[in-house]
C-alpha cells in the first residue's frame, strides 16, 4: 500500500468518526490557554512547558509538556497536544513511525499530513516523541538506558495518553471519545495499547503494523542481500522483476487489469530471470535470484520454523519502496563487511533498523556486527527478551479485555508493503480468531467435553488454543481416558 492509499484510509476513518450515533455536540473550551491554567489540570507526573493560543487554521491551544516516568527512570516523555477552541468531542492520538524521537511530519507520523484539517474539524490531537530525542532512523539513545527503551517499546504512548486525555477532558469540561491511529511502528503501538492498556482508547486504527519478530526478519533479508557485491539488486533490476511478476501473476485473480489483488496466489519464480550466459540488464545473476528467494521465503531457523514471514512479490519497483527499504538506492561500497554502506544515509532502512536495534537495544555494543546475528543461536532468544519486554512486539492475540469495554479495532495492511510483511498481520488476525474461539468454547463447555475437543483437535490447533484448560488437556490427555461418545 502506498502513502496515498494509506492516507485515504486514514482520512476515511476520520470522516467516519464524524458520522453516526456516536456524534457528540461541539465542546467549548472552559479553561484558559496559559501554562499555569493547563498545569493546574494536568496529572501530578506531568509538567506543562508552554500553552499558547494559535489561530491557523482555527483558534486552538497548543500545549507542550512532558511526563516523568519512573521504575525504571526517571525519564522525560515529551508530548504536544492541540486543543481547538471549539472541539468536536473527540480525542485523537497519532502514533509514531520509525524510532520516533521528534515531532516532524510526515516521517515520524506517517500518513498524517493533514493535521491542520483534523484540527479544523475539532479533534483534540496528541503525539509524543516516546521518551527520547533524535532522528527517526537512529537508535543510539537506547544504549544502556532501559527507561528510554521501555518508554519507546510500550510505556511512552500510554503515559502520554493518560496525561493528554486528562487535560483534554477537563479543558472541555466533559469526557471526550478517545481514538488512536498509527501506521508502521505506530501500528505496533496501537496493538500494544489494545493488548496492554485496553482502557486507554475507545477505538484504534492500526496500519501496516511492525509486530512480531520484524527485526530478525530485517536481519535475514540484509544478510542475504549484502553478502557480496553480486547480491545487490539495483533499481533497474527491480523494475525488471516488477514487470516479470506482473506478467506472471496479473491474471491469478481471474482478471487481467494491471493489478495483483492477492499476491499469495502469485507463483512467480525469480529463477525464470536467471542469466543464461553473462550478467546483463535483462536478467538476474545467481546471487540476486538467491536473495529474492530468501526475501520471499522469510526468516526461518534451520529446522524450517518461520520466525518472520516473507514479503510479497508484488510491486517491488513502485515508488522505490524496495530500494528505500530493502535493497538500497545505490550499491554498497563495502559489501560483505559489518557496514556495507559506509555512509548510513545511503543504506536501506531495513538494514538501519535492524543494525540499530541489535547494537543499542539487544547487545548493548555500538561496535556489534549486526550481520553476524545468528537465528539458530541464543541471539534470537535474547532479541525477543528485549524487544518483547512489556509485550512490545504487539503480537498477543488475547484482546478480551479490550473487547469487554466495547472498544473497536480496525487493522489494515497493504499487500505490497516493502517494510513489514502483511503475512505477519494475517497470522496475528488468525491467532486472535483462534483465541476468541477458544475463549468462547472454554466458557461454555464442561470439562469432559473440553477434554474431547482437545483430544480430537489437531496438534497445531491445540497448541494455538493456549488457555489454562487446554494446556491442562495437553498435559493430561495421555494419562486420562478419553470420554466415550
Amino acid at each position: 500500500m502506498n502513502r496515498q492509499q494509506a492516507s485515504a484510509i486514514q482520512a476515511m476513518c476520520a470522516f467516519l468518526l464524524s458520522l453516526g450515533p456516536w456524534v457528540m455536540p461541539a465542546a467549548q473550551a472552559s479553561v484558559n490557554c496559559t501554562q499555569s491554567a493547563v498545569q493546574a489540570i494536568a496529572p501530578s507526573s506531568t509538567t506543562i512547558v508552554a500553552a499558547t493560543t494559535q489561530s491557523d487554521p482555527v483558534t486552538y491551544c497548543d500545549v507542550v509538556g512532558y511526563v516523568t516516568t519512573l521504575h525504571p527512570g526517571p525519564n522525560q516523555v515529551n508530548f504536544e497536544l492541540t486543543l481547538p477552541a471549539e472541539g468536536n468531542g473527540r480525542f485523537l492520538f497519532i502514533g509514531n513511525g520509525g524510532f520516533g524521537g521528534d515531532f516532524s511530519f510526515p516521517e515520524v507520523f506517517p500518513d498524517f499530513e493533514s493535521i491542520p484539517d483534523l484540527t479544523k474539524a475539532g479533534f483534540a490531537i496528541a503525539f509524543t516523541d516516546t521518551g527520547h530525542q533524535g532522528n527517526f532512523l537512529e537508535g543510539a539513545w537506547a544504549l544502556d538506558d532501559e527507561a528510554k527503551q521501555d518508554d519507546y517499546l510500550f510505556r511512552g504512548v500510554h503515559v502520554t495518553a493518560v496525561a493528554a486525555k486528562t487535560i483534554s477532558n477537563t479543558f472541555y469540561g466533559r469526557r471526550s471519545r478517545s481514538y488512536f491511529a498509527g501506521c508502521s511502528d505506530g501500528g505496533r503501538e496501537g496493538l500494544v495499547e489494545a493488548q496492554r492498556y485496553p482502557s486507554d482508547f475507545d477505538g484504534i486504527v492500526v496500519g501496516n503494523p511492525a509486530i512480531g519478530r520484524a527485526i530478525p526478519g530485517f536481519n535475514w533479508n540484509q544478510e542475504h542481500l549484502t553478502a557480496n557485491a553480486e547480491s545487490y539488486i539495483p533499481p533497474d533490476k527491480l523494475a525488471l522483476v516488477d514487470a516479470a511478476v506482473m506478467s506472471s501473476c496479473d491474471a491469478a485473480d481471474g482478471v487481467t487489469d494491471g493489478l495483483i489483488q492477492d499476491p499469495r496466489k502469485c507463483s512467480f519464480d525469480p529463477a525464470s530471470l536467471l542469466c543464461s550466459v553473462a550478467n546483463n540488464s535483462n536478467c538476474l545473476n545467481e546471487a540476486q535470484v538467491a536473495g529474492l528467494k530468501a526475501v520471499y521465503a522469510g526468516a526461518s531457523e534451520a529446522n524450517g520454523r518461520i520466525i518472520y514471514p516473507g514479503l510479497m512479490k508484488s510491486d517491488p519497483a513502485v515508488g522505490d519502496n524496495w530500494a528505500t527499504w530493502i535493497t538500497g538506492l545505490v550499491p554498497p561500497d563495502a559489501p560483505g563487511t559489518p557496514e556495507p554502506w559506509s555512509d548510513p544515509a545511503l543504506a536501506p532502512w531495513q538494514f538501519l533498523f535492524q543494525d540499530q536495534v541489535l547494537k543499542f537495544f539487544v547487545f548493548g555494543d555500538s561496535t556489534y556486527n549486526s550481520l553476524s546475528f545468528n537465528l539458530n543461536s541464543s541471539d534470537l532468544t535474547k532479541t525477543q527478551l528485549v524487544m518483547n519486554r512489556g509485550g512490545a512486539e504487539g503480537a498477543n492475540p488475547d484482546l478480551s479485555s479490550f473487547q469487554t469495554g466495547g472498544e473497536k479495532l480496525i487493522i489494515y495492511h497493504g499487500w505490497s508493503d516493502a517494510a513489514f510483511s502483511p503475512l505477519e498481520t494475517v497470522r496475528y488476525y488468525d491467532a486472535v480468531t483462534v483465541s476468541r474461539a477458544a475463549s468462547t468454547i472454554q466458557s461454555s463447555l464442561p470439562d469432559s467435553l473440553w477434554l474431547r475437543v482437545c483430544n480430537t483437535a489437531s496438534v497445531a490447533a491445540r497448541v494455538r488454543m493456549c488457555s489454562i484448560r487446554c494446556r491442562r488437556c495437553l498435559n493430561g490427555s495421555k494419562k486420562e481416558k478419553r470420554p466415550t461418545r
